[in-house]
């Protein structure tokens, strides 16, 4: 293996960046120190490059379970931890050890500071040999319930497209557009994951729904529990890291790039999956998601007027029905203020009423 040799100026900026994250966090930080560490990001390009780096390994680091590091390391707060990184990588450590229970050792490989990623990719790698890869498609307002060989049941939603790919070690969905209610035949031996973007979920046996929006994904449980994965966004930037959360019943979990993923929320359980009986529920979802949606349901397409980028960000709640767009819309003009044209016949255009 070749030796990668640390440039002479890394570790004081590391050092800097560090000392930059505890000011900023601290309960008396100000408006001055907000802007002396904004001059500092500037004053050199590789000062952001590792402050984000650092950051993300930071992340990471506190995420960890105190059940999965050693006792004396357990012990510390995440800057103490992030601290001890910062002596090992001062004192030319190419590997940081923490033992996990059991008696086995989990390693975060810190090469030449943060030059490899430190997670595993968003994506999981395909099985190489599946059994059976099959697609399913809907048309514009069309649902449909699925069967699939091993028991389990998916109700896939409108305009909507998935691939199962199936092997000996996994069960794999993904969900290429629109939405899917999946009712899990438990199976210990192979997960059952879907697929939606950078977003997954995964479960053993369960139902849960899966929704692609145009900037959004979520996932709403109404029995068992589901393990959500998405990437890290930091910056608006998604990273190498995953975030994961356990979502139950009664729960929902969004994620996008701008912010990541999200805290866990409530919903009530008659509402998962409610599109399945042709009801579509908002509770302040923006009218970007809700006119992506009326779309899957729509035979005329639905478009916002150019120079109308201001109302994709007013929200809407209520429960329509999918097969009333015209409803759907009309009640968007009385809430908003926002009319339709439609003197193209072959489009409805939204924009702002003057």
């Amino acid at each position: 293996m070749v030796e990668r040799k640390q440039r002479p100026d890394t570790e004081e900026i590391l050092t800097a960046a560090h000392q930059w994250m505890l000011r900023l966090e601290a309960p008396d930080a100000t408006a001055k120190d907000q802007s002396d560490f904004e001059r500092w990001l500037a004053a050199n390009p590789r000062h952001r490059d590792i402050y984000d780096q650092a950051l993300t390994f930071r992340e990471a680091l506190v995420r960890m379970s105190k059940d999965d590091l050693e006792s004396d390391i357990a012990k510390r707060s995440g800057a103490e931890r992030f601290t001890a990184l910062l002596d090992a990588l001062r004192d030319g450590a190419s590997n940081v050890r923490f033992q996990v229970a059991g008696g086995a050792l989990a390693t975060i490989a810190v090469i030449a500071v943060f030059a490899v990623p430190i997670f595993d990719s968003p994506l999981e790698t395909e099985p190489e040999l599946a059994l059976s890869i099959t697609e399913y498609a809907n048309a514009v307002g069309e649902t449909k319930i699925i069967d699939l060989n091993d028991g389990t049941r998916v109700t896939l939603g409108a305009a909507s497209v998935m691939t199962t790919r199936y092997s000996d070690e996994k069960r794999l969905v993904e969900l290429a557009s629109g939405t899917a209610y999946f009712e899990v035949m438990a199976d210990k031996d192979r997960p059952f994951t879907v697929k939606a973007g950078n977003l997954t979920a995964t479960a053993l046996g369960t139902s849960f729904d899966v929704r692609r929006g145009e900037n959004t994904f979520s996932v709403t449980v109404a029995e068992g529990s589901v393990e959500v994965g998405y990437p890290l966004t930091l910056s608006g930037n998604s990273t190498s890291m995953i975030s994961r959360k356990t979502v139950t019943v009664g729960e929902q979990v969004t994620a996008s790039l701008e912010n990541g993923l999200r805290s866990i929320t409530p919903i009530d359980a008659d509402k998962v999956g409610a599109w399945r009986e042709d009801r579509l529920v908002y509770t302040g979802e923006t009218l970007a998601e809700v006119i992506f949606d009326a779309n899957r349901y729509s035979t005329i397409p639905i478009k916002f007027a150019e120079g109308s980028e201001r109302l994709k960000g007013l929200r809407l709640r209520g429960v329509f029905r999918g097969s009333d767009i015209d409803r759907l819309l009309m009640n968007i003009t009385q809430l908003h203020p926002i009319e339709i044209d439609k003197s193209d016949p072959s489009t409805l255009l939204l924009r702002e009423k003057i």
